[in-house]
Order: structure tokens, then C-alpha cells, then sequence
């Protein structure tokens, strides 16, 4: 495995963090396709340290969103300021996945709120193979 640098790492968590401030966060059905609640992300949600990306400002109003369908958040995606999806098939559950929440149940009308999120880059990598 070859190791990365925190600089290299910083700067790859700031691709991140780039893409998702002034984004939007998706919590989607078991179906994989309905949007059960967008979360809007802060223009300065997330900042980058030690090879990190996490969102500072997500339990302030720009991390509310009124579910609009009712159903088991399953999978995430995040958008860019754009509208355009850059990461897909998170994983969402109560522990263990990649979005942890309190409740993975939304019901319609209900206020979900994401205290905290952190995006980590890997310290290491498998070298590219020779062709």
C-alpha cells in the first residue's frame, strides 16, 4: 500500500468539501430513487483538516428538511450547488454506515436533522498496476 500525505489528503477532502458546500444532501427510499428529504448544506458547511471534511454548520436551519414522502432512508446522495449529483450510494442506517442517523423512519412533514457529518480520505492507497 502506498501512503498518502495529510497535504495530499487535505487537498482531496477540499474536492469534497468544494462539491457539497452550498449543496444538498438526499436521504432516498429502500427503492433507491425517491427523495424522502433533501437537506440543504451551508455555503461554509464543511471545512478541511488532517485529511478530513467535516460539516460544522449542519445543525444550524440550513440542515433542516421537511420530509416530502414517507419510507426507510436507505442510500444518500450529495448534490453540488449545481443541482448535479457527485457522490452516490451512501449507505444510511443507525450505526455502521456511512450516514448514521437516529432514525432511518421519515414520516411526512418531519424535521430530519444531520448533527454531523465527516467525509475522511484514506491514508493509504493501492498503487496503480503497471500495464
Amino acid at each position: 500500500m502506498a501512503n498518502k500525505s495529510v497535504a495530499f489528503r487535505n487537498s482531496q477532502a477540499q474536492v469534497f468539501a468544494a462539491q457539497a458546500n452550498g449543496g444538498s444532501l438526499e436521504l432516498l427510499h429502500e427503492d433507491g430513487s425517491t427523495v424522502l428529504v433533501s437537506i440543504p448544506i451551508g455555503a461554509d458547511a464543511y471545512t478541511v483538516s488532517n485529511g478530513a471534511a467535516t460539516a460544522s454548520n449542519l445543525t444550524g436551519t440550513a440542515s433542516h428538511g421537511l420530509a416530502p414522502g414517507v419510507g426507510e432512508a436507505a442510500s444518500a446522495r450529495f448534490k453540488d450547488s449545481s443541482g448535479t449529483t457527485f457522490l452516490t450510494d451512501l449507505t444510511v442506517g443507525i450505526s455502521g454506515s456511512d450516514l448514521n442517523l437516529d432514525n432511518t423512519s421519515i414520516n411526512d412533514g418531519q424535521v430530519v436533522t444531520i448533527t454531523t457529518h465527516t467525509w475522511t480520505e484514506s491514508a493509504q492507497t493501492e498503487p496503480a498496476q503497471a500495464a
